[in-house]
């Protein structure tokens, strides 16, 4: 009469074969890496405080200001491909923001974060996004009677401006990328219009701690 076979034993030995090809499949599926961080901050160079309008000498003070919009930012990688860049890690479409490059804070230019953004760890090449300068109010003009300077982007010129910069995103850091603008000197008089043609650069490009 035949011996019939030890199930239990028989049902061990197909739970180790069961582990055993498991532990040498793959599921093909590869973890996406976690995000960095890029902070763009700009703020308006502590020389430039003095401007000549119809033969005046003008210094800025406090109260005056000099409203520009910055939307649309981008930052490409080495590979020309490019990530949205958000004002914030809260937003999650493109917004236009206004700022006032006179501001001052404890008597220095305000440093602002123009752009805060999640982006994929990559090596970056470029950073662009649009600016455009509409109103520069100098209080102490005119006799204390204060001027008003409409501004506007030259014709035929585009309002957007790119850096090209080398910077490298890693997972769960932050790169900062500092710009600085000479508002004043970015004032360009026409006849009888004022144009905006922004003087800017880079100071730093690395972590900000």
């Amino acid at each position: 009469m035949p011996q019939k076979p030890n199930c239990p034993f028989f049902m061990v030995l197909m739970w180790i074969a069961v582990i055993v090809l498991s532990l040498n499949c793959s599921t093909g599926i590869v973890e996406s890496p976690d995000p960095g961080i890029v902070k763009v901050t700009l703020r308006a160079n502590a020389a430039d405080t003095l401007i000549i309008i119809t033969g005046d000498t003008l210094i800025t003070v406090d109260g005056d200001s000099y409203h520009v919009k910055i939307y649309q930012g981008k930052a490409y990688t080495q590979d020309s491909i490019f990530a949205i860049l958000y004002q914030n890690t809260s937003e999650y479409y493109e917004v236009e923001h206004n700022y006032n490059l006179l501001k001052r804070e404890n008597g220095i230019y305000k440093e602002y974060t123009i752009f805060e953004s999640f982006l994929p760890p990559d090596n970056y090449g470029k950073i662009r996004f649009g600016m455009i300068a509409y109103f520069l109010l100098l209080t102490r003009g005119y006799a204390y009677g204060g001027i008003g300077i409409p501004m506007e982007t030259p014709p035929g010129t585009s309002p957007f401006i790119e850096f090209p910069i080398n910077f490298t995103i890693e997972e769960n850091r932050i790169t900062e990328i500092k710009l600085e603008i000479k508002p004043l000197q970015s004032v360009v008089r026409y006849k009888d219009i004022f144009h905006f043609v922004a003087n800017m650069e880079v100071i730093s490009v690395g972590s900000p701690y």
